[in-house]
């Protein structure tokens, strides 16, 4: 199986572990998070307190976890799915996440409505070409300058103030920065030919 996805509360009920090991993408939501307690399998439980059983998948592509509240080692043990290429923690209130920085296969990267100011833990992640970090506390932007594939890049709603960082993302296709309202200037971007989107 390549695709596993849970939407519903209803739907977290029997899990086979062997889909957790072989599915290349897993995305877990729900309409009530705050009950979610654990994801149960007939062999095992797979706890959001800790992602062990995940762990075994070698082949996981795409993780998605949004409005979980997850605690404990669960976000220190992603660090270990190193064959990620996308990853989304949309509202997860995400503080730490120094342990990013040895996802070095991601592409595709998504933390939406974080509580995070500090992104220096994605400046090694080069071969990201899509990132959406909107409404995070950001407002440096300089360990964006070395992620040159980046095509998509969202920093809506943060509270930066300087985008010069931006003017080397010489792929940059799309670039959403509004709700940045102390923003002092865009003439960083005049050297971007293959920006064609900007939302400002």
């Amino acid at each position: 199986m390549d695709q596993f996805f849970i939407q519903r509360q209803s739907d977290l009920n029997e899990i086979s572990l062997s889909i957790l090991e072989k599915s290349s993408e897993l995305s877990l939501g729900c309409d009530r998070p705050q009950e979610v307690k654990k994801l149960h399998s007939k062999e095992n439980q797979v706890v959001l307190e800790n992602l062990e059983p995940l762990k075994r998948n070698k082949n996981l592509r795409y993780l998605q976890l949004d409005y979980f509240q997850l605690k404990g080692q669960v976000f220190s043990d992603l660090s270990t799915f190193v064959s990620l290429e996308r990853l989304a923690l949309d509202s997860c209130s995400l503080t730490k996440w120094n342990w990013i920085s040895d996802l070095l296969n991601l592409k595709d990267l998504s933390i939406i409505s974080g509580r995070f100011i500090d992104i220096s833990p994605i400046k090694n992640l080069r071969q990201l070409k899509k990132l959406n970090l909107y409404q995070n506390g950001i407002t440096n932007l300089g360990p964006i300058e070395t992620l040159i594939e980046i095509e998509e890049l969202s920093i809506a709603w943060n509270k930066i103030l300087d985008i010069s960082p931006l003017s080397s993302l010489l792929n940059l296709e799309s670039l959403k920065l509004n709700g940045n309202n102390k923003l002092q200037s865009l003439a960083p971007l005049e050297g971007l030919k293959k920006t064609e989107t900007i939302v400002r």
